[in-house]
């Protein structure tokens, strides 16, 4: 009979500490979808080339001694779309729906290379240092490595508005 009677409490335990993860997840676009915001329209500084709604569309990984790892949207089943607005507020939308946010700020990282800042995004008590590119041959490019030479490298497109 005790069996039995800590059977139930613990099945009354389980469902009153249990939510439904498939309707937080539904429950995360309720609030906000992805949305693109124009590239900053006097884009003359690299920092405020930064400045739009980018999409990702791969991340590679090594390669130096062993074969790198590539992995893409269509490789993950996944998206993710970063915001850096005018007012330094970064946004994230993996799968199209709002995810976190933070701010972000720049940095001399000192490498001889003109086209390549730092920048600090920070999510409330911690902060991710990336360098990050915007390439010159290709303005609507954007490459954030987490380190220079070692990657993971990640690569956008710009998101514009139509």
């Amino acid at each position: 009979m005790k069996k039995i009677i800590l059977f139930f409490i613990a099945l009354v335990l389980i469902n009153t500490g249990c939510n439904n993860p498939t309707q937080e997840i539904e429950s995360l676009c309720e609030t906000e979808e992805f949305s693109p915001i124009p590239p900053f329209s006097n884009a003359d500084t690299k920092e405020q080339k930064i400045i739009g709604s980018w999409e990702w569309i791969k991340m590679t990984q090594g390669g130096w001694t062993v074969p790198p790892i590539i992995e893409t949207p269509e490789t993950t089943d996944s998206s993710n779309y970063y915001i850096f607005s005018s007012d330094s507020v970064f946004r994230e939308y993996p799968d199209g729906c709002f995810n976190s946010e933070g701010t972000f700020s720049f940095y001399n990282i000192g490498l001889p290379s003109d086209s390549t800042i730092g920048v600090k995004i920070y999510y409330g008590a911690y902060d991710v240092g990336f360098w990050f590119n915007v390439l010159e041959a290709e303005p609507d490019t954007l490459i954030l490595s987490e380190a220079m030479w070692d990657g993971p490298e990640y690569r956008f497109i710009r998101v514009i508005n139509e």
